[in-house]
Formats: C-alpha cells, sequence, structure tokens
C-alpha cells in the first residue's frame, strides 16, 4: 500500500469514522490478524473455494474452446460441400445445428432463407427416391451423420406433409414442386 493510501486509511480511522465504523474496522482487523497467525480451518476453506473457482473457470474455457473448434469445423464443411451458400447462410446453419452454450437449436427450416431450405428438400427427395449418387450420399453423410433424419426433423411440418404425401404417391411431382415453392419463400 502506498503511503498516501495508509495516511488516508488512518485520517479516516482517527478523525472520520463513527463508532459503527470503528467497530467494523476493528473486527475486521482483528480477523485479518488471526488469518495471518493461524493459517487454520478458515483459510483452508478460502483457499478450497479459491481453488473450485480457478477450476470452474479452467472447464468453462475448455467448453468454449472445445465448442469453438466443433463449430470451426462443422463450417469448413459446410463450405467445401455446399460452396454456394453465403457466409449467412451457413452461420445460420451454424446457430441451428450448433447452438451456442445454454442456447436451444433452432429450427433452420423456420430461420433458414428458403433457397437453402430448398436445397435441402432437392437433397431429401433425390435420395428417398434414390436419384442421389453415391458421392453425393457419401458427402453429405460424412458432412452430417444421420443428415436425413436430421433434414426431415427440421423441415417445417407443411414440407413434411408434401414430402410424405408425394414419397408415398399420393401426389404428382408438379403438384409437390408448387406446393414446396407455395411454403418456401424465396
Amino acid at each position: 500500500m502506498s503511503q498516501e493510501k495508509l495516511h488516508a486509511v488512518i485520517d479516516f480511522i482517527l478523525n472520520q469514522a463513527d463508532e459503527r465504523e470503528i467497530e467494523v474496522i476493528s473486527a475486521s482487523l482483528k480477523r485479518r490478524q488471526e488469518d495471518i497467525k493461524f493459517p487454520g480451518p478458515q483459510n483452508i476453506g478460502k483457499m478450497a473455494q479459491n481453488m473450485a473457482s480457478s477450476i470452474n473457470r479452467q472447464v468453462e474455457s475448455s467448453v468454449s474452446q472445445v465448442h469453438d473448434i466443433v463449430k470451426g469445423a462443422v463450417a469448413d464443411i459446410i463450405r467445401k460441400e455446399a460452396p454456394e451458400l453465403s457466409e449467412e447462410q451457413v452461420e445460420q446453419l451454424l446457430q441451428a445445428w450448433i447452438p451456442g452454450e445454454g442456447e436451444q437449436p433452432t429450427s433452420p427450416g423456420r430461420v433458414l432463407p428458403g433457397d437453402v431450405l430448398l436445397t435441402m428438400i432437392k437433397q431429401f427427395v433425390k435420395y428417398s427416391t434414390g436419384s442421389m449418387s453415391v458421392a453425393e450420399q457419401s458427402s453429405l453423410a460424412e458432412a452430417i451423420t444421420d443428415w436425413p433424419k436430421k433434414y426431415w426433423e427440421n423441415f417445417p411440418g407443411k414440407i413434411q406433409e408434401l414430402l410424405s404425401k408425394f414419397l408415398k404417391g399420393q401426389m404428382d411431382s408438379d403438384a409437390f414442386w408448387n406446393g414446396v415453392h407455395t411454403q418456401v419463400k424465396l
């Protein structure tokens, strides 16, 4: 402590503090003296609390780093497999699939731009009708584990309904795509 601060503290104690403030200062001084003299259970408790706090900060930092690494890896895969997507669209996909800490995933069908949703629908239809190439299937499977299920879960309800009818043969291709374009805002 600098001499100036020490003089200010002493001046406050001697010239300005009222009776209640003197009691608080006195109790604080006694506790501090005991802490210095006896590094017993009180200090061990403080040390344990400080250590727990430190470990907690380190774990939180590690979780944050792992999240950032995963998010970066997924972003790289998306950019590689779907170079036609803008950075904003990539970011929206990341937010939908890898939310930040404490956030819930959002449904990309409700958040993603129409062109991204339309691409997902086209890929799903190609896969479901057997017209998707093995290379494209491999690429999607490598980028997103169980991607058909994840796509389905993230399609809006009306799109799921249209897909279901189309894939069961209850709707022809023209009616299906007209319905999709009505639902998807481009």
